[in-house]
């Protein structure tokens, strides 16, 4: 019925009435079942938490919770409960479910693994066990098929020993987060239920999330994604911070040993389990930890208890990772699915800790279903829009895991809190506070907001408004931003803002200012108009920061930054056409003019190297044209395609994903002579091809980028119209700049009006190489290798016509803890077979 009703859903989704019938009948068998109740124990008597509980011979199941408590849906009729945990014997009980349901409590005994039918030999009885299960992997993961099921996640994170104050600051309740005795409190409690389409040939998946519930947030939507927590060791490589490679592997003897920890006979099945012990060759290698539970002669998986640390997953500060899965055979001889999971992390900063997991259960598997056309396409998740008004009626009902009584707790307190949080008066003494001007607002920034009206209004601090550069001089800049936005969410929103400095050497005042709105959140249709006079540099991707700019000025006398006057009116449109194509359009009209130095002030006075000319160009040679006043009228067009782009779609927004495939652009920028006086002439194509993680398995991934572009006629130009790559000449750099910037290229020499192509490849081993030297792998680093490429067909500020490139290896992942934001790389640059020198680059992860 589900599925006949979501095909037909997709057809008729502009019917209001029809979404209506549709979630009514999509919960209503949810309702209409009775619930299987109990509590389940272990040998000790104590509650035994997560234990997986389905009704045998059906997908119908659940997990116990942390106090061992569990639900579980059955219409009236007689059953057989089966109880399954990891280390225990299986338990199967019979009871009768009346209309009222029915209570069934269970005490489980430690399974006692056997070792003496084994006959040991010199090899470990794993390997001939694993060499097996490697054989089947193949099979296995064919035999998956095509299926649908239901989905039920629950995630639960815990934060505790919070230090009163972190770097002076006090840290409060965190908004009612803690108890102020414990200094402990949760941190995120969410429940959510979906129905999972999934695909075998093509390999397609779809989920549909048809109730959410987020404590203390109504208005919210749950995080919780079926295959958000997917870990699948049927694929070889599996996707988490990096790739982690699977036991059941090809090449998995090369990176773990195994070790044969004895079988497992259960009453009442008819199959015996062998437990394997995982042990990864090396600690930092991207590997698991843990067991895994074999079903003997058919060699496939009926449970797996894993563990991933620190040095295997990179992710610094990271304690362990825990995942614990139960397997059910729900088709003989050997079909078997995934029944339930339990994802458990434990991650510290600051001196306090997070603990937490996600819990999911997969029932009422439907195999080998028929999907009619409309059920896949580029969505590949969607949130109903009356998925977070069910009331708590709904969610006794259906959840199949009963909250804990801190669970329980947490709803009522975070509710209640909600209710006092989004009442006007609450909110408007929160802002008050807020709103109050403090010293430290002049280093940090100051916002303002009106939390009611979804006001903001946003003042940048003192980096931002306090600058220098040999042009200006000492400047004040002032940026402020203010954004009215429809909801929490700002899906729809305006804004206005500008540029206010005044250079005191220069003794001018300049000024712009731009009016954005974004009209909607799925196509992304954005609309922005801007003008006045600034000063610009002459690449319009800004190359330097001002900061940089100012310390290397006043220090080293190194002025880099080179800049013209720009007074100019500007309108962008942009929107997303469809899934994977985007839009992008612009016209400027603009003045130019020519600025010079007008200070040789620095800080450091023993210096007695002199600021160069505001000139970009330095060696050109005397007939090359100086810079003079001009108009331009300039019109631009860019369309960027990835194919195979999907959209996860929320109720009032969409989520775009990506896809395997490489990013395309194509840029248009024609400048029209005649236009508003306009004396500027010519035509300029440009095409760029992107690839974000190539992936290459345990070697890591490349990053690529190809740019290419040509003038197609050019009638006039002047050296702000030209082709500019992006340079350095600085020790620091912020790594987002790293992709297409060459790091120990000047800043304007390599410019260009001709014919040009540029590439970049980084490969990121992510400790491929590094984890393998004792001592090394314990500091987490990760290596990486890069080569930088550009050629064109004349430059402006060099004679020799040979191409400039880069090679440089690097370290990245430098620091301690969580604390990781440092990166350097070591780089050798050429002219063609010619070595120029050697630099050092340190880059910022901001």
């Amino acid at each position: 019925m589900f599925t006949i009703a979501l095909n037909t859903r997709e057809r008729y989704v502009k019917n209001p009435l029809w979404r209506y019938f549709f979630l009514v009948f999509t919960l209503v068998p949810l309702f209409l079942h009775a619930q299987i109740r109990g509590t389940i124990l272990d040998e000790n008597k104590a509650p035994l938490p997560f234990v997986s509980v389905y009704l045998r011979n059906t997908t119908i199941g659940t997990i116990a919770n942390a106090d061992g408590a569990y639900n579980l849906p059955a219409a009236p009729g007689d059953y057989e409960v089966v109880f399954q945990y990891l280390g225990y014997e299986q338990l199967i009980k019979k009871v009768k479910v009346g209309p009222n349901g029915a209570r069934l409590d269970a005490q489980m005994k430690p399974s006692e693994l056997q070792l003496q039918e084994v006959v040991i030999t010199r090899e470990d009885p794993a390997v001939r066990i694993m060499r097996e299960v490697i054989a089947k992997r193949a099979y296995f993961k064919q035999k998956e098929g095509n299926f649908t099921c239901d989905a039920y996640v629950k995630g639960f994170y815990k934060i505790g020993d919070v230090p009163k104050k972190i770097f002076g600051q006090e840290t409060g309740d965190m908004g009612g987060i803690l108890d102020s005795a414990s200094r402990s409190g949760v941190l995120y409690l969410s429940e959510s239920v979906s129905k999972v389409y999934h695909q075998r040939d093509p390999l397609r998946h779809k989920e549909v999330m048809v109730s959410s519930k987020v404590s203390g947030a109504d208005q919210g939507f749950s995080f919780n994604r079926a295959f958000f927590t997917e870990f699948d060791l049927y694929n070889e490589k599996i996707e988490i911070e990096r790739e982690m490679l699977s036991p059941l592997a090809d090449n998995a003897f090369s990176y773990y040993d195994f070790k044969f920890k004895g079988e497992i006979r259960d009453p009442g099945v008819n199959y015996v389990v062998y437990k394997i012990q995982l042990l990864p060759k090396r600690s930092a290698d991207p590997t698991f930890g843990g067991h895994i539970y074999v079903v003997a002669d058919q060699w496939n998986l009926s449970a797996t208890d894993l563990v991933l640390t620190e040095n295997a997953l990179k992710i610094p500060g990271l304690d362990s990772m825990n995942i614990r899965q139960e397997f059910v055979r729900v088709a003989e001889p050997d079909t078997w699915r995934m029944l339930s999971q339990y994802t458990g992390i434990k991650f510290g900063v600051f001196g306090f800790n997070i603990r937490g997991f996600f819990n999911t259960i997969l029932s009422n598997y439907e195999l080998n279903p028929n999907f009619d056309n409309g059920v896949f396409n580029k969505e590949v998740f969607r949130i109903e829009k009356e998925a977070n008004k069910r009331d708590s009626s709904y969610w006794n009902s259906i959840r199949p895991i009963p909250l804990t009584q801190e669970e329980s707790k947490d709803y009522i307190k975070k509710d209640s809190l909600q209710t006092i949080r989004n009442s006007p008066a609450y909110l408007d003494s929160m802002d008050r506070k807020a709103n109050k001007f403090g010293l430290m607002d002049i280093v940090s920034g100051y916002t303002w907001r009106n939390s009611r009206k979804h006001l903001e209004l946003e003042v940048p601090g003192a980096a931002k408004w306090i600058q220098f550069n040999t042009v200006q001089g000492w400047l004040v800049n002032i940026e402020p931003e203010f954004t009215k936005s429809n909801s929490n969410q700002a899906t729809r929103f305006w804004k206005v803002g500008g540029q206010l400095n005044y250079g005191f050497s220069e003794e001018r005042l300049r000024g712009t200012a731009f009016w954005e709105q974004r009209f909607e959140s799925n196509f992304f249709t954005r609309l922005r108009v801007e003008g006045g006079v600034a000063a610009r540099q002459f690449n319009a991707q800004e190359p330097i920061g001002p900061m940089i700019n100012g310390i290397y000025s006043l220090w080293l006398k190194r002025n880099y930054m080179k800049l013209y006057e720009k007074t100019y009116g500007r309108v962008e449109f942009g929107r997303v056409l469809l899934p994977g194509l985007s839009v992008g359009a612009a016209a400027e009209y603009a003045q130019r003019s020519a600025l010079i130095n007008n200070t040789d002030y620095n800080l450091n006075k023993k210096l007695e190297r002199a600021y160069t000319s505001n000139r970009p160009l330095t060696n050109v040679e005397p007939s090359f044209p100086d810079f003079v006043s001009h108009e331009v009228a300039l019109f631009q067009v860019q369309l960027n395609y990835r194919p195979g782009e999907k959209y996860s779609q929320m109720p009032d927004f969409r989520l775009y994903e990506g896809s395997a495939w490489p990013s395309f652009s194509l840029l248009y920028r024609k400048a029209v002579s005649g236009v508003l006086g306009s004396d500027i002439a010519y035509d300029y194509l440009q095409v760029q091809v992107q690839k974000r993680e190539l992936k290459m398995g345990l070697f890591g991934y490349s990053n690529l980028l190809l740019r290419a572009g040509a003038f197609l006629q050019k009638e006039r130009m002047e050296f702000a119209d030209y082709h500019h790559l992006r340079g350095n000449r600085v020790l620091v750099a912020p790594t987002q700049d790293h992709a297409d910037m060459f790091f120990l290229a000047p800043y304007y020499a390599y410019s260009t009006n001709s014919r040009f192509v540029e590439a970049h490849w980084e490969h990121r081993l992510q400790g491929w190489l590094f984890d393998k030297i004792p001592g090394v792998r314990k500091l987490g680093l990760a290596e990486l290798i890069g080569a930088k490429f550009y050629q064109a067909d004349e430059y402006a500020d060099t004679p020799r016509q040979q191409p400039y490139w880069e090679t440089y290896v690097g370290i990245d992942n430098i620091g301690f803890g969580p604390f990781r934001a440092l990166r350097a790389d070591f780089v050798w640059n050429f002219i063609g077979k010619e070595y120029q020198s050697f630099g050092v680059v340190l880059g910022l992860g901001l």
